[in-house]
């Protein structure tokens, strides 16, 4: 991994230029419930609320914007960065081919369609998914914006970073949901780029855990996936996000399905905000933790808030954290 060429603070600094006119700051808000409950001061960075309910939009439309030129795009997604590349492409007037899965939530499949996206669904992962989207945007030409090895994306992802680190300067730790470790690792990034020392503990499930288990050995360790939390879905460690989550994140944790489904629940319920549940992995991780947080301030990132009714419902089935 050494002889990679690695995002840059710099680079945050300079998507967060590119992304100002499309892209608003999101809120950073004190949640008094969800701080009563951990026992600690728990801040919210809201992802969830923009034009896509999740925060790919800033790394996928950033790496459409620093690769200008007229090739379509394509991309291999479970449905969140699928919608983001789609809805990028049509700002930018320029066809999207998104690959997905099967298994893919309908309802992300759909949004997809409803962005102008052109829908390929197969394979029985998103490794899967992705191989095949290589080779079509080999065959057709098409710029392909990868979930995982684009430094543009890992550093449009950095902003989220930038903005908590210029908001909230005494913040101790961010909890980031984890699939392909753009999030963390350009979270960290961007902490870095506004000159902050807080730490960023990448989250995912115990049912798709290749990114933590990879961090901890300090090489790609593949795994297989059977969670339910397809935001957080990987199979293959991408060579780039795990390179640049090892220089940057400070540490990283598994949770379980059962406990995302029951951090969704209290998000819910406690917290007040939707979000799938891989995206309430910040929250479970947060509450595993409790009780080495005590007097500090906690940031989690609400990465997605693309849940349709089953899962909602699911969720609801499940007993609360508290």
């Amino acid at each position: 991994m050494s002889s990679l060429v690695l995002p840059t603070p710099d680079d945050v600094l300079a998507a967060a230029e590119r992304l100002r006119s499309h892209i608003e700051e999101t809120p950073l808000w004190w949640s008094p419930s969800l701080s009563e409950l951990i026992g600690t001061e728990i801040w919210i960075k809201a992802e969830t609320l923009g034009p896509l309910s999740a925060f790919k939009l800033r790394g996928a439309l950033n790496h459409l914007l620093a690769e200008p030129g007229a090739a379509d795009a394509c991309t291999a997604s479970t449905g969140n960065h699928g919608q983001a590349v789609a809805y990028g492409a049509k700002l930018l007037g320029r066809r999207a081919d998104i690959f997905l899965p099967h298994g893919s939530p309908e309802n992300k499949m759909a949004a997809i369609q409803r962005l102008g996206g052109a829908l390929h669904v197969g394979g029985h992962d998103l490794d899967d998914a992705k191989a095949r989207a290589r080779l079509y945007a080999r065959d057709k030409g098409l710029a392909f914006v990868d979930d995982g090895e684009s430094p543009h994306v890992i550093a449009g992802a950095g902003t989220i970073g930038l903005e908590i680190g210029r908001r909230l300067p005494g913040a101790a730790f961010v909890f980031a949901p984890t699939g392909s470790a753009c999030l963390a690792s350009g979270t960290a990034l961007g902490l870095k780029a506004a000159g902050r020392s807080t730490k960023v503990i990448a989250v995912q499930s115990a049912q798709t855990p290749c990114m933590v288990r990879s961090f901890h050995a300090r090489r790609p360790i593949e795994h297989p996936v059977t969670t339910i939390c397809d935001c957080l879905n990987q199979r293959i460690p991408p060579v780039l996000s795990l390179a640049c989550m090892i220089e940057h994140v400070a540490d990283a944790m598994e949770v379980d399905d059962a406990q995302c489904l029951s951090a969704m629940h209290t998000m819910l319920t406690t917290g007040h905000f939707l979000v799938e549940p891989g995206a309430a992995a910040g929250l479970a991780g947060a509450w595993a933790r409790r009780n080495a947080l005590s007097g500090l301030t906690i940031v989690l990132v609400l990465s997605g808030a693309n849940a349709d009714e089953a899962m909602i419902r699911r969720a609801l089935d499940a007993p609360p954290l508290h």
